[in-house]
């Protein structure tokens, strides 16, 4: 244990007169910390993962704090945990799919849920990938869909259940919709916590209609749709 902790102090102290660590050098460090995780010392892999992330420089991805943030819950230091996830809540390449897998991590943060902390972090982390969702698509008709779709898939991850059927009601009423869209949309994991919700059943049925209007598949596409759904 001792050994370890110098071996730690020692990286931290040779790495940060030198600056920035080289990929290959940052990666050992993960997988050193990965395998002392494996090996059941919790707290030296969660401190070793940090020390990697403070001198990898722009190495540092948002799988590395998640990584980072989950060996902390283990080792029962939350606080230290939500430094990392505070960081991945303000990064520049969040999407919604990924915050998706992140905040559904019970393996690591199901004794957050009930934190005021990671209720302000959902809502932080949303925001600010529907803000570069925005920013970073195109406007066309075609595209608008999907950011609405993903835009109510986002207040869906903060409970916002209101706010999610007002975006799937615009996705759904837009002329572009295409059949592929509707499979998509209803076969969506994110949507299956709707399910009980009274006002999901109208939702299918007003895909049917909007699309009816537009087109008729072929009677074989349509009776697979419905007989799922």
């Amino acid at each position: 244990m001792k050994k370890i902790l110098f071996t730690l102090c020692g990286f931290l102290i040779v790495y940060s007169s030198l600056g920035q660590i080289d990929s290959k050098e940052y990666r050992a460090l993960l997988n050193r910390g990965d395998s002392l995780y494996g090996k059941g010392e919790i707290l030296n892999a969660a401190k070793l993962y940090s020390a990697a992330i403070r001198i990898g420089g722009t190495y540092v991805t948002n799988n590395a704090r998640w990584s980072s943030a989950c060996y902390w819950m283990a080792a029962n230091l939350p606080d230290s945990a939500y430094y990392q996830l505070e960081n991945v809540a303000g990064s520049a390449n969040l999407t919604f799919d990924y915050i998706s897998d992140l905040l559904s991590d019970d393996e690591c943060f199901s004794t957050l849920h009930n934190d005021q902390r990671w209720i302000d972090l959902k809502r932080k982390m949303f925001t600010n990938a529907r803000n570069q969702f925005y920013v970073t698509s195109k406007t066309n008709e075609k595209t608008l869909i999907f950011q609405q779709y993903k835009t109510g898939l986002g207040f869906l991850l903060i409970n916002d259940f209101d706010s999610a059927f007002y975006y799937l009601n615009l996705a759904i009423e837009s002329k572009q919709l295409t059949f592929d869209d509707a499979q998509g949309i209803i076969n969506s994991n994110f949507v299956a916590e709707l399910e009980n919700d009274k006002r999901w059943p109208a939702i299918k049925r007003k895909i049917f209609v909007n699309l009816n209007k537009k087109y008729i598949p072929d009677c074989i596409g349509w009776s697979i749709f419905w007989k799922k759904y």
